[in-house]
């Protein structure tokens, strides 16, 4: 670990990466609650929870993008505009314009900006790192973990101060993305024609096609449809219980669920990788279940034992992924 942090345009990349998943958790949780507690409607919520998971659908489609450019560019450029639309969500709170549509269209916009810095921090990776000491994390495993200290915020601050914390915290991973020193890419250009695009996009799924990536992509795609059906639930749950303080719970629950995982998954990486997705989460199934029929704090307690699962498919995908 020492031998790491020796490596300094590395350590700028993680800190910087902190920095966006922490607005992103921000942006996210603030916004799905907002959205609820000004409309009562969990058909709107349930929208904006779609609508921001989308992004992760489409990443495959930034793939040639990130080739053909910049990728300390495109870093740079995708923190300030997605401070520049939470920066507005921030000025129409503050003159009390409350459109739901508009913050909808406007967070989404900023999901969809943001989504390309995830692949781009993964490709960093290896280029940052010596192969000898390369690392793997989970963008979802910390977006949960920081989901919970959100939650805590939301009761302390108001929601206006959370977006212009939002907003101050992209510009900060902006300058951290622009301190980082990057090798230029060899096949770099400042123009991406169609059919350039459109053979590097068939390369890809090529690859994809003949490897096994294609079926962790359907379990992928089941699991975040899964966890945003979650999202939209809560904010709604927690406003049937009259309690806001559940929505912290639920979401700490998650959190603890997805630290459990990490600490479990040295033990049961030895089984079958197919075998363990369809039991794992089957239990999960069971503790939902079990939930709906037990007191509200052994539900949260079964709630995150549930989300086991989701830690383990989410660290043993990236492993698999890598391998493959």
């Amino acid at each position: 670990m020492r031998a790491v942090l020796k490596h300094t345009d590395f350590m700028q990349l993680i800190f910087g990466r902190i920095l966006t998943n922490t607005a992103d958790s921000i942006y996210f949780i603030t916004t799905m609650w907002l959205i609820y507690d000004i409309t009562k409607s969990s058909a709107l919520t349930g929208l904006l929870s779609s609508l921001i998971l989308v992004p992760k659908c489409l990443q495959m489609f930034y793939g040639p993008i990130i080739d053909h450019f910049s990728l300390k560019k495109i870093l740079i450029h995708s923190q300030t505009i997605q401070a520049v639309l939470v920066g507005i969500i921030a000025v129409l709170l503050f003159f009390h314009y409350e459109n739901a549509i508009l913050i909808i269209i406007l967070v989404v916009t900023a999901a969809m900006v943001g989504e390309i810095s995830y692949p781009i921090s993964n490709k960093l990776v290896p280029v940052l790192l010596p192969k000898d000491k390369m690392m793997s994390f989970s963008n979802q495993s910390m977006d949960l973990v920081l989901n919970t200290v959100i939650t805590i915020l939301i009761s302390l601050v108001s929601i206006y101060t959370l977006y212009v914390m939002n907003t101050i915290i992209f510009i900060s991973a902006a300058v951290i993305y622009a301190m980082i020193k990057v090798q230029s890419q060899k096949s770099t250009d400042s123009t991406l024609d169609f059919k350039t695009y459109m053979n590097s996009l068939s390369e890809g799924l090529y690859t994809v096609r003949h490897s096994l990536l294609w079926i962790f992509q359907i379990g992928a795609f089941a699991v975040n449809f899964g966890i945003g059906m979650v999202y939209t639930a809560l904010p709604v749950l927690s406003h049937y219980l009259n309690q806001p303080i559940y929505y912290g719970l639920f979401l700490s629950a998650i959190s603890l669920g997805m630290v459990l995982s990490t600490l479990v998954v040295g033990y049961v990486k030895k089984y079958p990788f197919g075998k363990l997705m369809v039991v794992t989460f089957i239990l999960s199934g069971v503790f939902l279940l079990l939930g709906f029929v037990t007191p509200i704090y052994i539900f949260i307690i079964l709630f995150g034992l549930s989300w086991l699962s989701v830690g383990l498919a989410n660290i043993l995908f990236l492993s698999a992924g890598q391998a493959i």
